[in-house]
């Protein structure tokens, strides 16, 4: 089956068709009014050396940023932890939180992402895990009991002050309602032309064959009259080959029962003269005895 196929048992079932596409429209514009979109902030925080790591007369701390990676990536694990983020998000519910490296920049620079359900959610949120990042770095080095003098710091770079709308949620739900609903009655109209064309083929067929068979039934040499109102059955003709076959077999069929129909005449004639030539040479013998008698 081809396209132009498709198109045309789509048009045959318009009743499937033209349903099922408003359903899905009006399903789409449904998800796209209630799906509301996502509320976007970011903020970047750049780790600094302690006074007592940075050589003695130095006065710029940011010529000394290469040994604080692994210090990065360990308060990183630490903010993505229940105790940072995971309190965050019971306090805003629907509120999502991801820490991690900057990938643009090779220091140690923390990327925190906030994603909420409205602007006021996203700044809250932002706000609240940027104040724990620094709590839990000092909680982490005095553990360790790391020297005040020794201690890392923790500077905000940039943070959002709004919000970015994230369309991405709502786009995908309606499409995907919109689409599947279409794909859906596509499938179904195509199924239903299928199965009736399939059921009205076999129909057909079977008053074919129950065509072909009544036609041999039927003698050929038969003397009964045909009924003018009875419709003539015709013989399933599959091909141009088998009408011409049909047609170059039909005559010679003809001459060959003409030929034996003629034969058999003939010699019916001839056993009738036979039987009358006996008769009429019996008969004067029958005749000339009766007197005698």
């Amino acid at each position: 089956m081809n396209l132009a196929d498709t198109l045309r048992g789509l048009l045959r079932r318009w009743y499937i068709v033209i349903p099922g596409m408003l359903i899905a429209a009006i399903l789409a514009i449904f998800a796209s009014t209630t799906i509301k979109p996502d509320f976007e902030r970011t903020a970047t925080q750049l780790l600094l050396p302690g006074q007592g790591t940075i050589p003695e007369g130095a006065t710029n701390p940011y010529l000394f940023l290469g040994g604080l990676t692994q210090s990065a990536d360990v308060l990183v694990r630490s903010l993505n932890a229940d105790e940072a983020a995971g309190e965050v998000v019971q306090d805003y519910p629907g509120t999502e939180i991801t820490a991690s490296k900057d990938p643009s920049t090779s220091g140690p620079i923390i990327l925190i992402t906030v994603t909420a359900k409205s602007n006021a959610d996203a700044k809250g949120a932002l706000t609240d895990i940027l104040l724990r990042s620094a709590v839990i770095l000092e909680r982490l080095q005095s553990e360790q009991n790391v020297k005040v003098v020794d201690r890392i710091t923790i500077s905000t770079l940039t943070e959002d002050q709004s919000s970015t709308l994230q369309q991405r949620n709502r786009l995908v739900a309606t499409v995907g309602v919109g689409v599947g609903i279409a794909v859906i009655t596509i499938l179904l109209a195509s199924l239903v032309d299928g199965l009736s064309r399939r059921t009205r083929a076999g129909q057909t067929e079977g008053t074919l064959i129950e065509s072909d068979v009544e036609a041999e039934d039927v003698p050929e040499d038969s003397d009964t009259p045909a009924d003018p109102d009875t419709p003539r059955k015709q013989p399933l003709i599959t091909s141009d080959a088998d009408e011409r076959g049909r047609r170059s077999v039909g005559p010679r069929l003809f001459r060959s029962g003409r030929s034996r129909v003629a034969g058999r005449d003939r010699a019916g004639v001839g056993l009738s003269r036979k039987r009358d030539a006996s008769t009429s040479r019996k008969l004067p013998e029958s005749t000339d005895e009766a007197p005698a008698g």
